[in-house]
């Protein structure tokens, strides 16, 4: 489904008697906002999977932000949101998932004060922190080939490329206009027109969006459940 197709249905749901609450006059840009964020919700509650967001990483900086906002060159990020991580990927071979605080705090002595350096061997979430150790070294950043698989976001819309395909498939990504009319609507609405036009989008929608959940929940990584022992590694 591209831009412009989901444009045109956001356009066309509204059109049935729903007021954006953004008022009159709402510019493309802020249509193609709309339909990022519902996107944003589509990927997060049917659980898509990706399997290489890029990692990037700072040297002597353990922590990596997961909420795929563009920094300065040379910062710590991911390409997109990532809402659960699965697996990380360092210079190329997995390190597995992340492990719990208790693992880490356990595994790891006095790791707030640690400076080692190295290729980093094991990672902790906590919020929207990706936690690495060792620190990432300079030498393990110039090789590359680092990744995040989880469940993340898509790529943004960009409303100056219409033709661009949405990553979702298209039955998927039918939802994220339902979700964005519904959501642009729900805010200003009065009538009981609306309210039921609504509770039909917002139904469809998760319709739609059930069907996929169980399907990208069970593609994870190869080891989904592993996690680290301090005497045995990953098991």
């Amino acid at each position: 489904m591209t831009t412009q197709e989901m444009l045109d249905d956001f356009n066309g749901y509204m059109a049935y008697g729903l007021n954006n609450v953004l008022g009159n006059g709402v510019t493309l840009a802020q249509k193609a906002t709309q339909l990022d964020r519902a996107k944003r919700y589509v990927c997060e509650q049917s659980e898509w999977w990706n399997p290489a967001v890029t990692l990037t990483m700072k040297a002597s900086t353990r922590t990596v932000p997961l909420n795929g906002k563009a920094v300065a060159v040379g910062e710590a990020c991911v390409s997109s949101r990532v809402f659960e991580v699965r697996d990380v990927v360092i210079n190329g071979s997995s390190i597995g998932v992340p492990v719990t605080y208790s693992e880490w705090d356990g595994a790891i002595v006095e790791w707030r004060a640690s400076i080692v350096e190295g290729v980093p061997t094991m990672s902790m979430v906590q919020g929207s922190q990706l936690y690495l150790y060792p620190l990432p070294s300079a030498a393990c950043i110039a090789t590359g080939k680092n990744y995040v698989s989880g469940i993340a976001e898509t790529a943004l819309i960009d409303p100056a490329l219409p033709d661009v395909e949405c990553e979702l498939p298209d039955d998927l990504a039918r939802a994220i206009p339902y979700v964005a009319a519904y959501r642009a609507g729900e805010p200003v609405a009065t009538t009981d027109d609306e309210l039921a036009l609504i509770e039909k989008y917002r139904g469809i929608a998760g319709t739609i969006m059930l069907r996929y959940k169980g399907t990208f929940r069970h593609q994870g990584t190869e080891r989904p459940n592993a996690r680290f022992d301090a005497g045995k590694g990953y098991v």
